[in-house]
């Protein structure tokens, strides 16, 4: 019976995901058209483009709809799939209670109880960390460290994964929240990577430390510049500390400085969105053809 409840999950948690990620995505242009019609109301009245602007709006909430009612129909149907084996399990631990003869009355209870809990715990379940049909990918592989990132499950995957964005976020709540987020470590660990990250003394001065306040947006904290638009002196300390705790890990790195990337193992200079040149710094600083020459040159690093 427990077999039967994780292939409902299998078939049906995959295909709520997938469902909701589309809604999701179909949901965001709706609030963007909103948005822009309504900062530009008085140019759509004055050229007289109401009905075009009315028309793209329902465009855009039909294509909504079209993700948005399969997923409820898939919440559905693995609600009630849930529901009835689990009302199987429940209804077979009652029979054998009553039908058994000798069985210990704690045991009896407790095979009651659990399985009153089936259908809670099959909402909780997680997928297996091997490769799973989430989306099958339409052509070509992905390879990290050797390692083709199709055959991972998502949450195996998601987990192996980070990125510095280009743009700062914090969210509304404590300091240590947006640095532990899912309170996975302990706070010596969080004080470690805050050394890491050069900025220990400046949380030790916060009066009240990791829990210090996060106002939205993080704007009582400075987070109002992108990483392109750090200082030399911020932007050598980044990388320093990438290169000395990330050592063992393979880091993709996007340059806005040259400099950023002169010790990198590899470089590949793109041409309209085309790989023009791929091989060590050294290498293509040598060639006084390659691009990256140019550019080193015009950067004053050649």
């Amino acid at each position: 019976m427990y077999l039967g409840v994780y292939g409902v999950l299998g078939i049906g948690q995959a295909t709520s995901r997938q469902l909701k990620r589309l809604e999701s995505v179909s949901r965001s242009p709706i609030y963007s058209h909103f948005g822009e019609t309504i900062t530009g109301v008085q140019l759509i009245r004055a050229y007289g483009q109401q009905e075009r602007f009315i028309q793209d709006s329902e465009y855009k909430v039909d294509v909504n709809q079209v993700c948005y009612y399969p997923s409820i129909i898939s919440n559905r149907w693995l609600a009630v799939r849930l529901e009835m084996i689990g009302n199987c399990i429940i209804l077979f631990a009652a029979l054998f209670a009553v039908l058994g003869r000798n069985q210990a009355p704690a045991l009896v209870g407790l095979s009651v109880t659990y399985s009153l809990q089936v259908a809670d715990d099959g909402y909780t379940w997680e997928s297996s960390p091997r490769r799973l049909a989430i989306i099958e990918a339409a052509e070509g592989n992905i390879f990290i460290d050797g390692v083709n990132i199709s055959e991972l499950g998502l949450h195996t995957l998601r987990s192996r994964l980070t990125i510095i964005p280009q743009d700062a976020v914090l969210f509304s709540g404590s300091l240590r929240m947006n640095l532990d987020p899912f309170d996975t470590h302990s706070d010596d660990d969080v004080w470690k990577s805050l050394e890491h990250a050069h900025l220990k003394e400046f949380v030790k001065g916060l009066t009240a430390g990791l829990q210090h306040e996060v106002t939205e947006g993080g704007d009582n904290l400075s987070v109002d510049e992108a990483t392109a638009a750090v200082d030399l002196e911020t932007d050598d300390l980044i990388q320093r500390t990438i290169r000395t705790e990330f050592k063992n890990c393979t880091v993709l790195t996007i340059a806005h400085r040259l400099n950023t990337i002169m010790d990198s193992d590899r470089v590949i200079v793109l041409d309209k969105g085309q790989i023009v040149e791929f091989d060590t710094p050294t290498n293509l600083l040598a060639d006084t053809k390659s691009i990256f020459h140019g550019m080193c040159k015009d950067a004053g690093l050649a």
